[in-house]
C-alpha cells in the first residue's frame, strides 16, 4: 500500500481516537480502581471496560521515525484540568510487535500477535512521552483459512499509560479519558 494512502488511514484513525483519548467536556475516571480478572489471568478489565495487561502491551523501547504531522487540541484531564494535547503521527522504522494484541476479546485468540508501522501519539504539551498511542494493527501471520481481512487492512486499537509509569498497560475503550498525570 503506498505511503499516502496509509498516512490517510492513520489520520482517519487519529480523528476517531481524539475524543476517546481525552474528554473535552467532563472529567471521567481514566482507570477506576475496581479491576476484574478475566479468564486468562494476564488480563484485567476495569470498571470502565478498559482491558489492562499489567506488564504492558508492548515494549516502550521503540524507535520513532519521521513525524508526519502535529496538531494541538484543548482537553480536560480526569481531575478537571484543561490542558493542551499534542497529537502527532509517526512512522516506526522497526515495527511495533504486540503480543495478544486484543487480549481476551472474542476475536483476540484468532488475531494473535499484531504488527504496526504507523501510529498516532497523544501527549501533554509539557510531557516528553505519550500517554496514548493509536495503532493500525495487522496480523503478524496471515490466517491459514484465507480470511485475510485483518492481515491486509488492519484494525485500529489504542494503548495507553493510565498511571504515568511509562508502561502502556491499558487497551483503551470508549470511556478512557486523559489521565491526571498528563501536563
Amino acid at each position: 500500500m503506498n505511503r499516502q494512502i496509509y498516512a490517510m488511514i492513520v489520520f482517519v484513525a487519529a480523528i476517531w481516537c481524539q475524543t476517546a483519548c481525552g474528554n473535552r467536556e467532563t472529567g471521567h475516571s481514566a482507570r477506576p480502581t475496581e479491576e476484574t480478572p478475566l479468564a486468562d489471568s494476564k488480563f484485567l478489565k476495569d470498571a470502565a471496560g478498559n482491558m489492562i495487561k499489567k506488564d504492558g502491551w508492548f515494549s516502550t523501547n521503540f524507535k520513532r521515525g519521521k513525524r508526519l504531522r502535529l496538531k494541538s487540541e484543548q482537553m480536560l484531564t480526569v481531575d478537571g484540568r484543561s490542558i493542551l494535547i499534542e497529537v502527532s503521527g509517526y512512522e516506526y522504522p522497526n515495527p511495533l510487535i504486540i503480543e495478544d494484541a486484543f487480549g481476551d476479546y472474542d476475536f483476540g485468540a484468532k488475531f494473535g500477535r499484531g504488527v504496526s508501522t504507523w501510529g498516532t501519539e497523544f501527549r501533554g504539551k509539557h510531557n516528553s512521552t505519550p500517554y496514548c498511542i493509536n495503532l493500525i494493527l495487522h496480523m503478524a501471520y496471515p490466517p491459514a483459512s484465507g480470511d485475510n481481512g485483518f492481515h491486509n487492512h488492519g484494525i485500529s486499537s489504542r494503548y495507553c499509560d493510565a498511571d504515568g509509569d511509562g508502561i502502556f498497560e491499558t487497551r483503551a475503550g470508549e470511556n478512557f479519558r486523559t489521565p491526571a498525570w498528563v501536563k
